[in-house]
């Protein structure tokens, strides 16, 4: 049977009782244990440092894909058509507008 104690603690009854029914022991101590159980808790809290920012970052990127699904869920398809109409018209317009003045200041540079 392995019997593990902590120098200067006072968990001594188990051993004393060990000792007066005769039962072979193995006395084991805990500071070893105790330096693996604390690296471990490190590595484990790393790890859950880890996975938590983890999480935070996937939870942001489920809201902003919601919300970008939301704005194009609630599109209204008319509305766009009409702006879509109204800015490709703009461009025309503003590419006509340039290719006129470009056309004049070409005929002004050749005379």
């Amino acid at each position: 049977m392995k019997l593990y104690y902590m120098p200067g603690a006072c968990s001594i009854g188990i051993h004393v009782l060990l000792e007066e029914i005769g039962k072979p022991y193995d006395l084991q101590k805990l500071d070893g244990n105790i330096e693996t159980l604390t690296q471990l808790q490190a590595t484990a809290g790393s790890a859950i440092d880890q996975l938590q920012t983890a999480l935070t970052r996937n939870e942001d990127l489920q809201t902003s894909i919601n919300g970008a699904l939301s704005n194009t869920d609630s599109t209204n398809i008319a509305t766009a058509s009409i702006m879509y109409a109204n800015e490709q018209a703009a461009y025309s317009a503003a590419l006509h507008a340039g290719a006129t003045i470009v056309q004049e200041s070409l005929l002004n540079f050749l005379q």
